[in-house]
């Protein structure tokens, strides 16, 4: 899905703790792939096992990620790590979504936007879902990435304008060195 496409398809999202996981996966360089999407083994739709918040991809890596704002994460948590890093299942989610088919490998993301980081409460919830390319951000940490992609952004757009208009009347545009 193109970023134009992608960014209507956020915006028009009914959870807004989704559109802004959403939004800051758009502007981190993610392509977005699907919303909202239930997920059964062998396509059966009778039988579904959980549904993808959001799927993006980037080069050969699937992102699939689940949104939560629950107040007790522990079994939603473990639930979404078993059922997505299960084979069966991202191979149904390889057939639903052609975009993904040739992906190489898979991480899974829970934003957590409910709770801070304490270290204790998370040790007992890291040691069985603690695989590799499982990934929790918690809401402080959304925070600070949300601040840092931002401030990112605004860093290449001041050094953009910093190009621009250090131009001397009708003169050529002066590159900063090493620019």
């Amino acid at each position: 899905m193109e970023d134009r496409e992608a960014r209507i398809v956020v915006r028009h999202m009914d959870d807004e703790e989704e559109r802004d996981v959403g939004n800051l996966l758009l502007d981190a360089g993610l392509r977005l792939v699907a919303v909202n999407m239930s997920v059964s083994p062998e396509d059966d739709r009778s039988s579904n096992v959980g549904e993808v918040d959001l799927l993006f991809r980037h080069g050969e890596t699937a992102f699939v990620v689940e949104v939560s704002v629950q107040s007790k994460r522990g079994e939603k948590l473990r639930k979404f790590f078993d059922v997505f890093s299960r084979t069966e299942t991202l191979d149904s989610l390889k057939r639903r979504c052609p975009e993904i088919a040739n992906v190489q490998s898979f991480k899974r993301v829970y934003f957590d936007m409910r709770h801070p980081y304490k270290e204790s409460e998370l040790d007992a919830i890291m040691d069985p879902i603690g695989k590799e390319n499982n990934y929790i951000v918690l809401r402080d940490e959304f925070d600070k990435i949300k601040g840092w992609i931002g401030g990112e952004k605004k860093r290449r757009v001041d050094g953009f304008l910093g190009i621009v208009t250090s131009r001397d009347r009708n003169g050529p545009i002066s590159f900063p060195r090493g620019g």
